[in-house]
């Protein structure tokens, strides 16, 4: 082959691969576009479920890559108990998530979407499987519901929750006479919580309250965990008589990560405020209510509040009632309002400790 020949061949070659590269461009945007839509989640309607693509019995992990794949993970935990609460399940969130609340600035509109939380204790119906966030947030949570008792993105969770980010949201309920457990991450939970962060604010009203920024009530453990939503508790009856007979009933327990704590709780942060009002016993803390765990390594910064009418409440930095606490640090303050005795403490407001 001569020289000519060589450059000729050169040119024809060239040309092809401009040729081409258009096609391949072209090709890349769709693509891109393709991927950018599965990312960007359209917000969730309330009512759509779908199954997600890639779930397969056999195999049993798979992936969340819509809001209507975890309605259905939702549905299928309350509802159906073919699947006992995907015991032996891994569920892992692909993409960031918008479950469709609306705020419209000042307040969380009933017209926007209501989450129902994943597991209930109704029929013990109770999530089970591992649930990986792999860093992924959730927006717009919107859970208000009068009808459960257990609040949260997750109601009543006896599996492992970890790696995930509540970016927004409001948990609340309608006015009622029972007993509640709310959290932005899970209401109940007998399983473990890693390494979640919580934005999602807490607006409770009731006669029996548990509720933290994390979990409301858990038997576990929860750790490497931070909470910056509010946490707002309420009595809905402040007489001491119209609970006679009923020691039971007129108790809140809120706290920033936990509002009651029967495990561990560690290495967790608390930076938002924790307020109760209204109430005849309370027990208030930037870490938890009320602790009969060990609560190790946890810092916080949020303004803890307690309005008393009668009885007595604990309020701490750390803990209101706390059995072990161990290298804590509170730099928040503690106010109480109070008719009736209240204990306080920088750490905790069981000053016996």
């Amino acid at each position: 082959m001569n020289k000519s020949s060589i450059k000729l061949s050169f040119k024809k070659c060239i040309i092809r691969s401009i040729s081409v590269l258009p096609i391949l461009i072209l090709t890349l945007i769709l693509f891109s576009c393709n991927e950018e839509e599965s990312a960007n989640d359209i917000k969730w309607n309330g009512v759509t479920i779908t199954v997600p693509a890639d779930f397969n019995d056999t195999t049993r992990t798979f992936t969340i890559r819509r809001s209507s794949d975890l309605a259905w993970v939702a549905a299928m935990t309350n509802n159906n108990p073919e699947y006992d609460g995907f015991d032996g399940y891994t569920i892992i969130l692909a993409t960031d998530l918008d479950l469709g609340g609306v705020y419209d600035g000042s307040n969380w509109e009933s017209s926007g979407a209501k989450w129902i939380p994943i597991g209930t204790s109704k029929n013990h119906r109770y999530f089970k499987g591992i649930f990986d966030g792999k860093g992924h947030a959730i927006r717009n949570l919107y859970v208000n519901s009068e009808r459960l008792r257990e609040l949260g993105l997750f109601g009543y969770s006896a599996g492992v929750i970890k790696n995930l980010t509540i970016k927004s949201g409001c948990v609340t309920y309608p006015d009622s006479v029972g007993t509640r457990y709310a959290g932005g991450v899970c209401g109940y939970a007998t399983g473990s919580i890693d390494s979640v962060t919580n934005k999602c604010t807490l607006e409770l009203k009731d006669a029996r309250i548990y509720a933290g920024g994390i979990c409301g009530y858990s038997l576990y453990t929860i750790s490497n965990s931070e909470n910056y939503g509010n946490v707002y508790t309420r009595c809905l009856y402040n007489s001491s008589s119209t609970f006679e007979n009923r020691t039971d009933m007129g108790r809140v327990f809120s706290g920033g990560i936990c509002g009651y704590s029967g495990g561990n709780i560690n290495l967790c942060k608390n930076h938002a405020e924790v307020i109760i009002s209204e109430v005849i016993f309370a027990y208030a803390g930037g870490i938890c209510g009320y602790s009969q765990g060990s609560v190790r390594d946890c810092e916080q910064d949020g303004n803890i509040t307690v309005r008393m009418y009668s009885h007595s409440s604990y309020a701490g930095g750390i803990c209101g009632y706390a059995l072990t606490l161990t290298d804590c640090v509170n730099r928040g303050t503690i106010q109480a309002e109070s008719e009736a005795e209240t204990h306080m403490g920088d750490l905790n407001g069981n000053n016996n400790l």
